[in-house]
């Protein structure tokens, strides 16, 4: 099975880069359209053919912007990178004087940036090890996401309990990832907020202990 499937139209040598507001603005839509494209019906089953329809240009005028599906794909992932990393993490934990209350925000904040890509991740998971480029893309952005987490846990004014930061980080990192990617699996069955909240007390206990559980009684 390959990671994409790749439409044989003929493809110009050399992709145009969007100067003026129209072109940007059409380069724009056919990001938009094969992200929510992949978001519902996932990334195999999408064609070229659907974007440009979805995106309303020529498939034509699609190839002066992208090599193939997977110059959209790679495009589409950036973008979806970019939700995740605009999130302003560090401005929620500094308003709330509760760090419960921050991390089930930002637990929120997550979920609202990819609840339009759930589909797609879930692929990505599947088939990211066949495709190098895809999955140095994935390896970058894991990256920036654990330098954001080791970032976010050395600004709070709790003490760390965990005497291994990075160990620290990277089991948040890995409860998160699996909160995010598995939950669509099973939201129907649960509550989905009640669940984000015993996530965030999770997380929360680990990194602090006592003193996030004192925080949380009062």
């Amino acid at each position: 099975m390959h990671y994409l499937r790749y439409d044989n139209a003929m493809k110009p040598k050399q992709i145009s880069i969007p100067v003026q507001n129209r072109s940007k603005e059409t380069k724009e839509s056919i990001i938009q359209a094969a992200l929510e494209l992949y978001g519902t019906t996932g990334i195999m089953d999408v064609t070229i053919k659907m974007i440009a329809e979805k995106a309303d240009v020529a498939i034509g005028s699609l190839y002066v912007y992208f090599k193939d599906k997977k110059d959209i794909t790679k495009a589409v992932l950036e973008r979806n990178n970019s939700l995740f990393l605009d999130i302003d993490y560090m401005n929620i934990i500094q308003s709330e004087e509760d760090i419960l209350v921050a991390i089930e925000r930002i637990l929120q904040e997550l979920r609202t940036s990819i609840n339009t890509w759930n589909v797609a991740f879930v692929e990505l998971q599947l088939y990211e090890t066949k495709d190098p480029e895809i999955r140095t893309l994935i390896d970058s952005f894991n990256a920036q996401i654990l330098n954001l987490v080791k970032d976010i846990i050395s600004n709070t004014k709790l003490e760390l309990r965990p005497k291994n930061v990075d160990r620290a980080v990277e089991y948040v990192f890995l409860v998160i990832d699996s909160y995010l990617f598995r939950l669509p699996y099973y939201q129907a069955l649960m509550n989905v907020d009640s669940m984000t909240h015993e996530v965030a007390m999770a997380i929360g206990a680990y990194l602090f202990g006592e003193q996030v559980l004192r925080t949380d009684i009062e």
